[in-house]
């Protein structure tokens, strides 16, 4: 969703988003359409396609517009060194777990039971991809890896995949610099080792 400077539009796209919201939980993203969206929001079906053209292109707004904040985070944050510096992985895993919590309702939704579950494949692409590239700079030598590089980014990715969603299940007991934190911890010996940046005299790589 692009930046909107009228008043009305920002209104309603807000009373739609709400709307998605409350409708999923209630009743599932899959039973969500134009009709019952627009009740719920208190707006007539002509308003909402003024905007869009069906529900889907909406719904596809919507996760495009989340998607774009996580990858602001990940554009501007420099991941070169992030294994070996601690205080640079928890401030830009503070940074994701923040933009999480200010948008915990649709993250947490979304990847409910009630949720997309097309959702939590596209989060962990998304995931993968920024990951990948990012660990292609830090260990760009395939030969000194433990493990395929695609096997550790997988492993990474589910691993804190299922942080955040165990991290929603729980109420986000934890802030988000607790999180980052704990994330740290749980991961960083685990890639270093991997990618073969720490000695291990009981491990080898895969021959090929």
């Amino acid at each position: 969703m692009r930046q909107e400077k009228d008043p009305r539009v920002i209104r309603t796209k807000i009373l739609l988003y709400n709307a998605l919201i409350n409708l999923t939980e209630k009743v599932g993203i899959n039973k969500v359409n134009v009709r019952n969206l627009t009740e719920e929001a208190g707006l007539n079906r002509a308003t909402f396609y003024l905007h869009y053209r069906d529900i889907y292109e909406f719904l596809e707004k919507v996760k495009q517009y989340m998607f774009q904040g996580l990858q602001c985070i990940f554009d501007h944050s420099d991941f070169n060194n992030l294994p070996g510096s601690e205080e640079r992985s928890i401030q830009v895993f503070t940074l994701v777990f923040e933009y999480l919590s200010d948008n915990h309702l649709f993250f947490k939704t979304m990847l409910g039971p009630n949720g997309d579950p097309s959702y939590k494949e596209q989060l962990k692409e998304f995931m993968k991809k920024n990951f990948y590239k990012d660990h292609l700079e830090f260990q760009p030598d395939a030969q000194k890896m433990l493990v395929p590089r695609d096997y550790l980014v997988a492993h990474v990715t589910s691993s804190i995949l299922g942080i955040i969603q165990h991290w929603f299940e729980s109420n986000m007991n934890f802030s988000p610099k607790e999180m980052a934190l704990i994330v740290y911890r749980l991961l960083e010996s685990n890639i270093n080792e991997l990618s073969g940046e720490t000695d291990n005299r009981n491990s080898g790589r895969l021959e090929d």
